[in-house]
């Protein structure tokens, strides 16, 4: 409220707005701040420049991996195989149509024939069998990205969770790949001296020993291959029980399955050691005198802890609600302990 004299003498009393005196005019919609669009106009704007900038940054050591060949022997490696056996099985435990299902297995079939024809496989151990998951997992994702678009609105949503956790679990393992590749080059000098020689003080060498008799047993080394190579579906079978589910459970299993590798691949760095095989050029034979110190050894520093046998504790520990599940998770728990410590290429 604003006191004026007008010319004559007289006082004029004028009532002004305070937005007014702040620099807003009103509008069809309100009030709107002077000389420019408003502040929330401008926030939708902000997000998606500092999505696009996250989303580029993220995609770095996608093509970086590329670039440097990682996906060069992708499908003639069995445990990428694995990998993408998991992708299809996540897609299955979403309940889709016998005819997603059709659609999904034909497109992984015509996808293999046409890289047979093209390229070929180079084949390993098992590869007609666990090389056929590359191709459903790859047919899976078309499918999962169809529907995310054109689905019913609930199946769409349903899709859309499902692909993005997916494609989170996939960057991942590419994200975790430099990671070690960065352990390998910052810790170049590792501790397998002092692991050896503390095994030593206990009178065994348990590694050794179980690397002799899987080197004389070639039926049983490959039943450990198979089990050390498969956690990828493993994980997706633990995975998809847990979403389906209507039991509420107080641990977050997607939270889990990406924070339990992070912080497993950065305790490389508080124990560094790469494992006999690389340490030790005699293995599985004993070296003949070791004297605890620091080496300069090259391979990735990977041996504490052991990923892959605290994921396989990890599976059987969560998949406690079904005991067929269970029950199986124990056994893998058993081989992958072997092959941890037969091969000593632990991850």
């Amino acid at each position: 409220m604003d006191q004026l004299t007008s010319g004559t003498g007289q006082t004029l009393t004028v009532q002004t707005n305070e937005r007014s005196e702040r620099g807003f005019a009103p509008s069809g919609a309100g009030w709107a701040p002077l000389g420019g669009p408003p502040a929330s106009a401008q926030r939708p704007l902000r997000k998606a420049a500092t999505g696009l900038f996250v989303a580029a940054l993220a995609l770095i050591p996608v093509a970086l991996a590329a670039r440097l060949g990682f996906y060069s022997s992708f499908v003639d490696n069995s445990m990428s195989a694995w990998s993408m056996w998991g992708t299809f099985v996540i897609h299955m435990f979403t309940r889709p149509s016998r005819n997603e299902v059709a659609i999904t297995t034909v497109v992984g079939l015509a996808m293999r024939l046409a890289y047979d024809v093209m390229f070929g496989e180079s084949g390993y151990s098992g590869y007609l069998l666990i090389g056929m998951g590359t191709f459903l997992g790859f047919g899976s994702l078309l499918v999962l990205a169809v529907q995310s678009i054109r689905a019913p609105i609930d199946r769409r949503t349903l899709c859309r969770k499902t692909l993005a956790a997916v494609a989170i679990f996939s960057y991942l393992g590419v994200f975790l790949a430099y990671y070690v590749s960065f352990a390998r080059v910052a810790i170049p000098k590792k501790l397998d001296f002092y692991l050896f020689c503390f095994e030593s003080s206990l009178g065994i060498h348990p590694g050794f020993v179980m690397a002799r008799i899987l080197r004389g047993f070639t039926s049983l080394s490959r039943l450990e291959a198979l089990a050390y190579d498969s956690f990828g579906v493993w994980f997706a079978v633990l995975y998809g029980m847990h979403v389906r589910s209507r039991r509420e459970y107080p641990v977050d299993i997607f939270k889990l399955l990406v924070v339990n590798p992070v912080i497993g691949f950065s305790l490389y760095f508080l124990f560094p050691a790469a494992g006999p095989l690389y340490a030790f050029p005699s293995f599985p034979d004993l070296p003949s005198h070791v004297q605890p110190a620091v080496a300069v050894i090259t391979g990735i520093p990977n041996a504490m802890p052991s990923l892959h046998f605290g994921g396989a504790l990890l599976i059987c520990w969560m998949s406690k609600p079904w005991k067929w599940f269970y029950r199986a998770s124990i056994v893998l728990v058993a081989a992958t302990g072997w092959a941890t410590l037969a091969w000593a290429s632990i991850m």
